[in-house]
C-alpha cells in the first residue's frame, strides 16, 4: 500500500496538468480572437436609389457598397470607431464578389498565403448557376478578414462626373462617391469566411477530453 500513493499523485499531477494545458490554450485562443476584431469604420452603401454612408455593423447580404484602399479617417473626428493608425490598411469588412472595378489583397489571415492575390469582376453571362465563391468564382470574390492592399476602379467609375452622361450610372448602380470598387455583399458576421474561422477557434476545444484519442 506504500507504493499507491506514488501513483496516485502521479495520477493527479497528470490531470493537473492536462486540465491547465487546455486552460491556457483557451486563453490562447481568446486573445488570438480579440486581435482578429475589425474595427468599426464607414463604408459607402447604396441603398433606396442613392449612396450613403453606413458602417460596416450594419451591412446585410444583397447590399451593394463601395470598398476603397484607404481608411476613411476623417469623416467623423469626434467617433472613435472612425480612427485607425496611421499608413493602416483597410480590411474587407463581409464577403463580398465584385460586380465592377479590380483589387488587389492579402487573403494571409485565411490562408496563410503571403503573396497577394489579384481578383477582378464578376463578367456578364447568360448561364443560369450558382455562384461559387470557394472555387470557380473564387478569383470574383473578396473574403471577410482579408486586408484591401490596392483598388483599381471600373473605367467607367474612374471618369469625372462632368462628363455629360445624364444617366450617371452603369447597370442601375450610380458612379460611387469614393471612387472604389463597387461590390455586393453575400455573407456578413459569423457566416463570413472570418466568421467560419472565428467560430472554429472558439469551439475548437469544448469537446476535448481526457479520454479521447486527441489527448492521446
Amino acid at each position: 500500500l506504500d507504493t499507491y500513493w506514488k501513483y496516485t499523485m502521479f495520477t493527479f499531477a497528470s490531470i493537473l496538468g492536462f486540465e491547465a494545458s487546455t486552460a491556457f490554450q483557451r486563453l490562447k485562443s481568446m486573445n488570438t480572437l480579440r486581435g482578429m476584431t475589425t474595427k468599426n469604420f464607414s463604408v459607402q452603401v447604396f441603398r433606396c436609389g442613392k449612396w450613403e454612408e453606413r458602417t460596416i455593423e450594419e451591412l446585410i447580404p444583397r447590399d451593394i457598397v463601395s470598398l476603397v484602399d484607404r481608411l476613411q479617417t476623417d469623416a467623423n473626428p469626434a467617433n472613435p470607431t472612425q480612427k485607425h493608425p496611421e499608413g493602416a490598411k483597410p480590411i474587407v469588412p463581409c464577403d463580398c464578389v465584385i460586380v465592377r472595378g479590380s483589387a488587389v489583397v492579402n487573403e494571409a489571415s485565411l490562408t496563410g498565403e503571403s503573396v497577394p492575390q489579384m481578383k477582378d469582376a464578376l463578367p456578364p453571362s447568360g448561364e443560369d448557376r450558382p455562384l461559387d465563391i470557394v472555387d470557380r468564382d473564387r478569383i470574383h470574390t473578396l473574403f471577410s478578414g482579408t486586408t484591401l492592399i490596392q483598388v483599381t476602379p471600373d473605367a467607367y467609375d474612374a471618369l469625372p462626373d462632368n462628363t455629360g452622361n445624364s444617366s450617371n450610372e452603369t447597370n442601375g448602380i450610380p458612379r460611387p462617391p469614393d471612387g472604389g470598387v463597387v461590390c455586393c455583399v453575400l455573407r456578413t458576421g459569423f457566416s463570413s469566411s472570418q466568421g467560419e474561422l472565428v467560430r472554429m477557434i472558439e469551439f475548437s476545444q469544448e469537446n476535448v477530453a481526457a479520454d479521447h484519442k486527441e489527448t492521446a
